[in-house]
């Protein structure tokens, strides 16, 4: 004898593949039932599966791609393929020595708005930076007109450390 809950909401599965804009699958790409906390990433092969109520919209989210929603329906297969955001890729970004663009950089990288930093009173462009970047250190000796020192990444090479 099988006893259904009174006010149950039914549940379907949806599933399928997620890829790129070349038709690559999209490794860790967040899929998720809007409103709630049910949630899965895709697999090394970029498929998903996730059971949802029927009546649920469903969020296809990745890093530096534009978020597609789909409605789950009666469930099934829903493959996704996600679009680049272009706003994303075209800011620019300046580096410790020169200026790229976003989409160009592989490694890992902090970004200060000039925003967050525009009305601090300092005497120098390295004492702003103190405290808002991961990794970056700014020290100075104490002395009245001392330069800063900036470190990036500790100073554990020898020679001379200054990065900037």
């Amino acid at each position: 004898m099988a006893f259904t809950a009174i006010g149950a909401v039914a549940q379907v599965t949806v599933s399928g593949l997620v890829t790129d804009e070349t038709g690559s699958p999209v490794i860790g790409a967040n899929i998720l039932e809007v409103g709630t906390s049910n949630g899965t990433i895709t697999d090394i092969d970029g498929t998903y599966s996730l059971r949802v109520s029927k009546d649920a919209k469903i969020a296809i989210s990745f890093t530096g791609y534009q978020t597609t929603e789909i409605l789950a329906g009666s469930g099934g297969k829903f493959d996704v393929k996600l679009d680049v955001d272009s706003r994303l890729l075209e800011e620019v970004v300046v580096t410790g020595y020169q200026i790229q663009r976003k989409r160009d950089i592989s490694g890992a990288v902090s970004v200060i708005s000039t925003a967050d930093i525009q009305n601090l009173v300092t005497s120098s462009f390295a004492q702003k930076l103190q405290g808002r970047a991961t990794g970056v250190t700014v020290s100075t000796s104490g002395a009245p007109g001392s330069a800063a020192n900036v470190r990036i990444r500790g100073i554990s090479s020898f020679g001379n450390n200054d990065p900037l």
